[in-house]
Protein backbone atom coordinates (compact mmCIF):
# COMPACT_ATOMS: atom_id res chain seq x y z
CA UNK A 1 0.00 0.00 0.00
CA UNK A 2 2.88 2.54 0.69
CA UNK A 3 4.10 2.01 -2.45
CA UNK A 4 1.30 2.68 -4.14
CA UNK A 5 0.84 6.05 -2.35
CA UNK A 6 4.33 6.87 -3.10
CA UNK A 7 3.54 6.10 -6.85
CA UNK A 8 0.28 8.63 -6.42
CA UNK A 9 2.11 11.11 -4.76
CA UNK A 10 5.19 11.06 -7.33
CA UNK A 11 2.68 11.58 -10.34
CA UNK A 12 0.75 14.47 -8.49
CA UNK A 13 4.24 16.53 -8.08
CA UNK A 14 5.19 15.81 -12.02
CA UNK A 15 2.05 17.11 -13.14
CA UNK A 16 2.19 20.10 -10.78
CA UNK A 17 5.25 20.91 -12.12
CA UNK A 18 3.63 20.36 -15.85
CA UNK A 19 0.89 22.52 -15.39
CA UNK A 20 3.23 25.40 -13.55
CA UNK A 21 5.08 25.10 -17.07
CA UNK A 22 8.09 23.72 -15.52
CA UNK A 23 8.31 20.46 -16.94
CA UNK A 24 6.89 19.24 -20.86
CA UNK A 25 4.45 16.85 -21.54
CA UNK A 26 7.14 14.77 -23.25
CA UNK A 27 9.35 15.20 -20.53
CA UNK A 28 6.27 13.69 -17.95
CA UNK A 29 5.96 10.76 -20.35
CA UNK A 30 9.89 9.94 -19.86
CA UNK A 31 9.59 10.35 -15.92
CA UNK A 32 6.47 8.52 -15.54
CA UNK A 33 7.20 5.58 -17.64
CA UNK A 34 10.63 5.32 -15.58
CA UNK A 35 8.38 5.28 -12.34
CA UNK A 36 6.35 2.35 -13.79
CA UNK A 37 9.19 0.38 -15.15
CA UNK A 38 11.29 0.22 -12.17
CA UNK A 39 8.30 0.04 -9.71
CA UNK A 40 8.00 3.78 -8.09
CA UNK A 41 12.04 4.01 -7.15
CA UNK A 42 13.34 7.72 -8.52
CA UNK A 43 16.05 6.98 -11.06
CA UNK A 44 18.47 9.71 -11.88
CA UNK A 45 16.76 11.61 -15.11
CA UNK A 46 19.36 13.65 -17.02
CA UNK A 47 18.36 17.77 -17.01
CA UNK A 48 17.37 18.70 -20.29
CA UNK A 49 15.27 21.92 -18.87
CA UNK A 50 18.27 24.23 -20.36
CA UNK A 51 16.91 23.19 -23.92
CA UNK A 52 13.08 24.14 -23.04
CA UNK A 53 11.78 27.44 -23.23
CA UNK A 54 11.65 29.56 -20.42
CA UNK A 55 7.68 30.83 -19.82
CA UNK A 56 7.18 34.54 -20.76
CA UNK A 57 5.78 36.96 -17.76
CA UNK A 58 2.59 38.41 -19.26
CA UNK A 59 2.63 42.13 -18.77
CA UNK A 60 0.28 43.93 -16.42
CA UNK A 61 -0.40 46.58 -19.04
CA UNK A 62 -3.93 48.10 -19.28
CA UNK A 63 -5.11 49.03 -22.71
CA UNK A 64 -6.38 52.01 -22.69
CA UNK A 65 -10.46 52.30 -23.91
CA UNK A 66 -10.49 55.03 -26.29
CA UNK A 67 -13.74 57.09 -25.75
CA UNK A 68 -15.30 59.97 -28.37
CA UNK A 69 -17.12 62.66 -26.86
Amino acid sequence: MNKELEFAKKIALLRKLVREGLLTEQEYSKVRQRLINIGGEIEVVPDNTQKQHKRRKRRSRINPVLTTG
